[in-house]
């Protein structure tokens, strides 16, 4: 049972080996993909400007989806991107549940509003 479950996770690391290298080569065809990997862990906010990193990304998301008519944004209220105040921070991410009939935002924060905290994991460098 043991060698069969080792076996199974073997061919499952293989796979996403194989994933990892198809993408990087689509990031970078010239680079190999551990380099790709390195790179792209260079391109991260400093902890200063992650707030406002992801306020400017989430807009940029907002404007992509109303320019390409992906879907109908019914309100012009903006989301607020702020910390989570560290006695509301939870191992794990969760929002509310949105039940059946009108959910309408009135402002980007009270009643309406959903919390997440932003985490960060930190990888080993060697």
């Amino acid at each position: 049972m043991g060698q069969r479950v080792l076996a199974i996770g073997m061919e499952e690391l293989k796979r996403k080996q194989d994933l990892f290298e198809a993408a990087a080569k689509e990031i970078d065809p010239k680079t190999k993909a551990i380099e790709v990997f390195k790179n792209i862990q260079k391109d991260h906010p400093t902890a200063e400007s992650l707030i406002p990193d992801t306020a400017k990304n989430l807009e940029m998301i907002r404007q992509f989806v109303v320019d390409h008519r992906i879907i109908t944004i019914p309100s012009k209220v903006r989301a607020r991107v702020a910390e989570t105040p560290q006695f509301m921070r939870a191992r794990f991410f969760a929002v509310p549940r949105i039940g059946c009939g009108t959910w309408k935002a009135t402002r980007s924060s009270g009643k309406n509003s959903f919390r997440s905290a932003l985490w960060l994991r930190v990888w080993p460098t060697n």
